[in-house]
């Protein structure tokens, strides 16, 4: 019923029938305060100890990639989605959290490991402790305030021949939703 009064008040009076609708959206680079979601006013409100450290990370196995053309095409994903610039501050007056757009963040550079320059060997379980430090130091420098609140990491030298792009992003400015989105709009680039 709402989608019918979007076409008859809105839509339908540019259309006829030998017209195409054209919408044209905004594009340009948000810089304002924006409302808390629920889950992000929950996080404020459970004042956890290390806020800057609550992020959700993941592998995706791909092919060798050229790393130019993954670092142009991670720029592009970064500035396409607003989400990259948030940042928090603590409001003046009610002492909560406030989000906002920082339309000065700059574009994390892509960080990126030969797997083989690691002590322990593919496969082996000092392989993956080792591996697992490297990761973790990658999502440990998050800062709500100053940024970042993600990085990106390209890992290379599998004896297979095979690559991995490494995530990690706050939950404040992801959920899972977000990174099957995220995914598919850097598999399109």
């Amino acid at each position: 019923k709402s989608i019918d009064k979007l076409y008859d008040n809105v839509l339908s009076k540019g259309v006829d029938d030998n017209t195409k609708l054209r919408l044209k959206a905004e594009q340009g680079i948000l810089k304002r305060e924006v409302g808390l979601l629920p889950i992000q006013e929950w996080f404020f409100e459970n004042d956890f100890k290390n806020h800057d450290h609550w992020n959700q990370s993941f592998l995706i196995k791909t092919p060798k990639l050229d790393i130019d053309q993954l670092k142009a095409s991670l720029k592009k994903l970064v500035e396409h989605h607003d989400g990259f610039r948030l940042r928090y501050k603590k409001s003046r007056t009610e002492g909560s959290y406030v989000q906002y757009y920082d339309a000065l963040a700059s574009i994390e550079e892509l960080k990126t490991l030969d797997i083989r320059a690691l002590k322990g060997k593919e496969g082996t379980e000092e392989f993956e402790l080792e591996l697992q430090d490297i990761l973790t130091d990658w999502q440990s420098c998050f800062h709500i305030e100053r940024g970042p609140l993600y990085n990106i990491g390209y890992l290379y030298g599998y004896k297979d021949g095979s690559a991995r792009l490494y995530f990690a992003l706050h939950h404040l400015i992801v959920d899972t939703v977000s990174w099957r989105v995220l995914t598919e709009n850097l598999k399109d680039l």
